[in-house]
């Protein structure tokens, strides 16, 4: 039940006010009993997980708790620059030294050795190629280094400032500038909009020794310091090892009290116009702040953030329906609630689209909330929620033993940076299982009507500034907003939707000639319609299945006339619908079915991918049957595609190593429209009609 936030793209919390129907005694959460934790004497803290995927490697980070929201303003963007120089020197390994050593051992800087800095974190990461107790201890000794014995030598903060300072420039684009606008105004009042973790220019490029010293002795303390670990050894030969290398030091520099966000929960309604001219769509959001809520870690909050994630995706399902259908003027829309930080809980809906559409888009937006508000979901959304949510948490339960090491550290590393402890997956579905049956349409109803009362709103209209364009002023985005909430609105009105992929199920064909290849435990085979198949056992992912089918011909069959039709045609799977069926009634269908079905155009063929669970392979078969034989690229999908492919182009054009990036790949095509980049020209020529009967042609020939 995570969530991504629009402001600030990092995970949050979906929790927010709720009405029980019923009292909830609040137990504590459990935290998976297969994580083995300590405390060391100084104050670090420790947490591993043995887990043989992959075999043999070990996965290894610690998290600091400390991020630009720590800095001083003399210090700003220095959270950052300290990650970088502790690679660049510490007691064990002088400068240029790292790396090869890492190297040497099968290593790769990025993929097996990195970190990254936010705005209340700092984490360092290395991937070992095994699991043998003298690397841990090598990758131990490394790990406290950064934590506590980096040299920061002053002609490697010389070297490093224009590295750290391009880092920067390369971000300076119409998303960032629309920021620096936007936030210092939207979060007036708080340090969030003035400690981005990219942090100041003239602060990277003149900062001296002392202040990274001050900042990196304050806050890179023991009790500030988790050590993570998931890998394929067992704990008894490493774990002395932890407390050789981080249990010995002591802090040399007094502790400083954290600093929080101090977001200021809003208090009138407002509007904001912001634009650039590089922008080449508009959002509109309604956005609103309240006192955030503390981290979960009881059964009772973990039912609040159920309740709010069923009605956040009950809306969504609305949004995605009225684009289906041809109905909205945005190409796609959300609403939801994250307790960001625990500091703030942010109220939230966002719709994107066409610059001159603002006020449509803005009015259906807050049109289809306040509709939510009047009448409330239905028990059909309910029904199709709960189902969606509960497969979910069963299939987690059966992948999870072939999970891979990286993504479990990193849930590990959420779950210390969120203070909330880390739930295995039959643990989860054990919540699901006693919670959900519990929850009522009418509390759903309630948490959103609460959660999006009108009165604090911020309407903002974030858009491109050129003359062919006019933006609303501030009065007529608070103007279009409040007419939106007078406006009448009317209950949805449900109709009776199919429920099966086929009407008639195919006969089945049979299988003429049958090999198997013994070196490669591959199985071929031609069935009686004179397909190939190909089929392998595996189990290194549990309860997984691929299947790739493959039609012969697509881009490179196309001309300099219809380049690019292939992709289209692939709407035909993408957005999948059938002359029978719309998207709406086979999404409505496939919900809580764990396999998903996909469509990619690729050289020789169009390639169709089913992904998921074995127990959904049937069913996912049945819907490719279906969009072999009788798909359709419904118009609103035509037009979605187009509009956000030119978008897309707009703002990549507007990008120097996009365009460099363009010119190579044009010289090294020769001329080939079928495998140059696609264009504003190669979109404008495609047609609903001929990328239909191009997708027909594939099904029916190859």
């Amino acid at each position: 039940m995570k969530a991504k936030t629009k402001w600030t793209a990092l995970l949050v919390i979906a929790a927010a006010m709720s009405v029980v129907s019923a009292p909830v005694v609040a137990r504590p959460l459990p935290g998976d009993p297969r994580i083995l934790s300590g405390t060391l004497s100084n104050g670090v803290k420790w947490k591993y997980r043995e887990h043989d995927n992959p075999p043999g490697k070990m996965a290894l980070m610690i998290h600091v708790d400390t991020g630009s929201l720590n800095e001083t303003e003399a210090q700003r963007g220095l959270a950052h620059f300290v990650e970088h120089m502790c690679f660049n020197g510490t007691e064990h390994f002088a400068p240029g030294e790292l790396i090869p050593y890492f190297e040497s051992i099968g290593m790769e800087f990025g993929a097996d050795l990195n970190a990254f800095t936010s705005f209340d974190q700092t984490s360092y990461m290395l991937f070992l190629p095994d699991a043998e107790t003298e690397q841990i201890g090598k990758a131990l000794m490394v790990l406290s280094d950064y934590a506590f014995r980096a040299d920061f030598l002053g002609e490697e903060i010389e070297k490093e400032r224009g590295i750290v300072l391009e880092e920067s420039r390369s971000g300076k684009n119409a998303f960032q500038r629309i920021r620096d606008k936007l936030w210092p105004e939207l979060l007036e009042g708080s340090r969030f909009a003035r400690r981005l973790p990219i942090g100041d220019d003239e602060v990277i490029a003149t900062a001296p020794r002392k202040e990274f010293l001050d900042y990196y002795r304050t806050w890179y303390r023991p009790e500030n310091v988790t050590l993570l670990l998931v890998g394929d050894a067992a704990p008894a030969p490493f774990l002395p090892l932890i407390k050789k290398w981080f249990g010995e030091y002591k802090p040399t520099a007094p502790s400083r009290k954290a600093k929080g966000p101090e977001f200021k929960p809003f208090t009138k309604e407002r509007a904001i116009v912001v634009t650039d001219p590089e922008m080449a769509f508009c959002d509109v959001d309604v956005v609103n702040i309240r006192p955030g809520r503390p981290p979960t870690t009881t059964t009772e909050q973990w039912r609040t953030e159920l309740v709010e994630s069923i009605g956040s995706w009950m809306i969504g399902r609305r949004f995605e329906e009225r684009v289906n259908r041809g109905e909205a003027s945005y190409r796609r829309a959300s609403a939801s609630v994250g307790n960001f930080f625990h500091d703030a809980l942010i109220i939230e809906g966002s719709a994107s689209g066409e610059p001159q559409d603002w006020a449509r888009m803005l009015e259906e937006l807050v049109g289809e909330v306040h509709r939510a508000r009047e009448y409330g979901f239905t028990p059909r959304e309910l029904e199709l929620a709960k189902k969606e949510l509960m497969a979910g948490a069963e299939r987690g339960v059966k992948t999870e033993p072939t999970r891979n090491a990286r993504g479990i550290i990193f849930e590990m590393l959420s779950s210390v940076n969120e203070e909330e402890p880390t739930l295995s997956a039959q643990q989860e579905l054990d919540l699901y299982q006693e919670f959900l049956p519990t929850v009522q349409r009418s509390e759903v109803n309630a948490a959103f009507a609460g959660n999006f009362e009108p009165e604090t709103f911020c309407y903002v209209v974030t858009m491109i500034d050129k003359d062919t364009v006019a933006a609303p002023t501030r009065d007529e985005v608070l103007a279009a907003a409040r007419a939106a909430w007078a406006r009448k609105v009317k209950p949805i009105k449900e109709e009776a939707a199919p429920t099966d992929l086929l009407v008639n199920v195919p006969t089945p064909g049979k299988v003429v000639e049958s090999t198997l290849d013994k070196d490669l435990q591959i199985t071929s085979a031609w069935l009686s319609n004179g397909t190939r198949v190909h089929h392998r056992f595996m189990d290194y992912k549990k309860d997984t299945v691929l299947v790739s089918i493959s039609l012969a011909g697509g881009p490179i069959e196309e001309t300099g006339q219809n380049a690019g039709i292939t992709e289209v045609a692939a709407l035909a799977i993408n957005e999948a619908a059938t002359n029978r069926l719309t998207s709406t009634n086979i999404r409505d269908i496939m919900t809580g079915k764990n396999i998903r079905i996909s469509a990619n155009a690729t050289g020789d063929n169009l390639t169709i991918q089913l992904t998921g669970s074995p127990d959904d392979l049937e069913i996912g078969l049945k819907e490719v049957h279906a969009l072999l034989t009788d798909g359709k690229i419904e118009e609103s999908a035509f037009k979605n595609w187009k509009l956000r492919t030119l978008q897309r182009i707009e703002m990549l054009d507007k990008m120097p190593p996009y365009r460099a990036f363009e010119a190579m790949i044009d010289l090294l095509a020769g001329g080939d429209p079928r495998v140059t980049f696609i264009t504003k020209a190669k979109v404008e020529a495609q047609s609903l009609a001929a990328a239909q009967a191009w997708f027909d042609r594939l099904c029916r020939e190859k």
